[in-house]
């Protein structure tokens, strides 16, 4: 469908990630992509959007942030599925306790781009 809103969002297994992704769908009508480092955690949090929506339009994708592959992967996925993307939400994060030599004021360049 050429007008369907299309979305991806990372680590989304649980708290906020997982709650973007059934307002999306229950909401706004997003077909949503799923993102997760495991199969077993991706297909629990697609099912527990399910089963509250047996309408949404969720599909789990296997993302790792940290590693460029599995992002291009996510870029490859969702092109031959959607053939595009509307929507993208980084919810992936990180501890900074300044013990690294990084603080949430000055992150490290490493930081910000695994990020």
């Amino acid at each position: 469908m050429a007008n369907e809103l299309i979305g991806f969002v990372t680590v989304a297994t649980r708290g906020i990630g997982l709650e973007l992704c059934r307002q999306l769908a229950k909401d706004f009508g997003y077909r949503i992509f799923l993102g997760a480092r495991t199969e077993a955690a991706g297909a629990k949090a697609v099912q527990s959007i399910l089963n509250e929506n047996a309408e949404a339009k969720v599909e789990f994708v296997p993302c790792d942030v940290e590693s460029d592959a599995s992002v291009a992967q996510v870029v490859e996925t969702i092109s031959a599925r959607a053939g595009k993307l509307d929507l993208l939400i980084n919810n992936a994060g990180v501890f900074l306790d300044g013990t690294d030599g990084n603080s949430i004021i000055h992150p490290g360049a490493e930081v910000l781009r695994r990020t």
